[in-house]
């Protein structure tokens, strides 16, 4: 989190800050050499609860490295969402939370209409209750996964 931030979500990291955290020491590197980082944008959107009330959830944009870094995400329905794309998948938590997530369900979010195609199961952790996109914004959080 930048300096100053009590929470990831009003904090917000550069690229090249980004860049210089995941040459870091420290950071694992991937089969191929590379750092097992994943920048990551964190919004909240409106959403409807399956009883009917009003609940904000989150909404995270990762890379395709994500999922060396978060391991333990396992697409349990459909498919991972394609670079491009308006898709996301959604944690099974929030599948059984909120309205409107099943896999074809489409979700508007601020002017951009994306398609639920994939489901979710993290071994239980609170990161099933979360949305994931493809990661597009050039400001974010960076993950990274340290041995």
């Amino acid at each position: 989190m930048r300096t100053g931030s009590s929470t990831e979500l009003v904090s917000v990291l550069t690229n090249d800050a980004a860049l210089a955290i995941a040459d870091s020491a420290g950071v694992k590197k991937g089969s191929d050499g590379r750092p097992l980082a994943s920048p990551e944008t964190l919004l909240i959107m409106n959403m409807t609860k399956k009883d009917g009330g009003d609940a904000s959830a989150p909404f995270r944009g990762l890379t395709q490295d994500g999922f060396a870094v978060h391991p333990e995400i396992k697409i349990t329905s459909g498919h991972v969402f394609r670079v491009g794309v308006t898709e996301m998948i959604v944690g099974k938590s929030a599948q059984r939370l909120y309205r409107g997530l099943d896999v074809g369900s489409q979700v508007k979010l601020r002017g951009a209409t994306w398609t639920v195609v994939g489901t979710f199961e993290s071994g239980g952790s609170g990161r099933e209750s979360r949305t994931h996109r493809r990661q597009a914004n050039p400001e974010f959080r960076l993950s990274t996964r340290q041995w």
